[in-house]
């Protein structure tokens, strides 16, 4: 599959899979399920700025390399599991019945990616990943339809993805396309995203695997900046609530004050009352 003209997003490389012991040609970049259903991808791209972005894409189908990026994002999070977003996209193919299912889930947070093939797993692998979505208390960022595709997925795959938002929330227009979202606030000159992203074919080929990884990662940047947002906010509605309490504790002290001071004068005035004319009476 040789890059199409439409494909205006930077990237600048990107390798064959690792593991390459079971193909005939190093050179041919497709990936197999049956004869590899695991693979990784390292994808370079560049923002409009010259930014270089680094993603690891982990092309598997088995729980044990759920659980490696699993471990791998919490790694983000230091001395606790990671919090932060994850971005996630949903592949769908047009089924007998015309109707459109869930094929591919995509999941990214920060460089690190994961992609599997709904059709080549069986329940206990559906299963394993279903727990494992489950259990995460981030919050799970896609684009438009996200919604309805995440709603497919569980339908079709029995796998729940929770806390689910859309990335237009970013912006207070709420009417910017996701492309343009992508070009405002990630700095991606005229990105564009197929419709159709293929999945459908008998291979995963690697621009295939880059499109859908460019797009889970800006999902995953773009949830990241709405997170980034809600925290000023909060910061500044607590600063507020700060000054607010600061002033009515000094309104408080000075009008205290102000009691205390008029009760010492009429004391005094009340005291002064009662005091003879000098020299008393003669």
């Amino acid at each position: 599959m040789e890059s199409p003209p439409y494909f205006r997003v930077g990237f600048t490389r990107y390798s064959d899979p690792i593991d390459s012991r079971n193909r005939k040609n190093k050179n041919d970049c497709r990936v197999f399920w049956s004869e590899r259903p695991n693979a990784c991808h390292s994808i370079c791209f560049n923002d409009a700025a010259g930014t270089e972005i680094d993603v690891k894409v982990m092309v598997t189908r088995e729980p044990p390399y759920f659980e490696d990026w699993e471990r791998e994002i919490d790694n983000m999070g230091g001395n606790s599991k990671y919090l932060g977003p994850i971005g996630v996209r949903i592949g769908r193919v047009r089924a007998d019945d015309e109707k459109t299912v869930a094929k591919v889930l995509i999941l990214c947070a920060g460089g690190k990616c994961l992609l599997c093939n709904m059709d080549d797993m069986h329940e206990g692998q559906r299963n394993f990943l279903h727990n494992l979505l489950r259990k995460r208390k981030n919050t799970f960022y896609g684009s438009s339809n996200i919604f309805e595709d995440v709603q497919n997925l569980k339908e079709v795959c029995g796998i729940t993805v929770p806390n689910v938002k859309n990335v237009a929330e970013l912006d207070d227009s709420k009417d910017l396309s996701y492309e343009k979202l992508v070009e405002k606030y990630l700095n991606y000159a005229n990105p564009y995203f197929p419709p159709n992203y293929g999945w459908a074919n008998v291979y995963f080929d690697n621009l295939l695997i880059a499109y859908g990884a460019f797009d889970a990662y800006c999902c995953y940047a773009l949830g990241l900046r709405i997170e980034e947002k809600a925290r000023l906010v909060k910061e500044i509605e607590l600063q507020k609530e700060a000054e607010a309490k600061r002033a009515n504790s000094s309104k408080g002290k000075e009008k205290a004050w102000t009691s205390r001071t008029t009760r010492y004068s009429n004391l005094g005035k009340a005291k002064t009352m009662w005091v003879p004319k000098s020299g008393g009476n003669k």
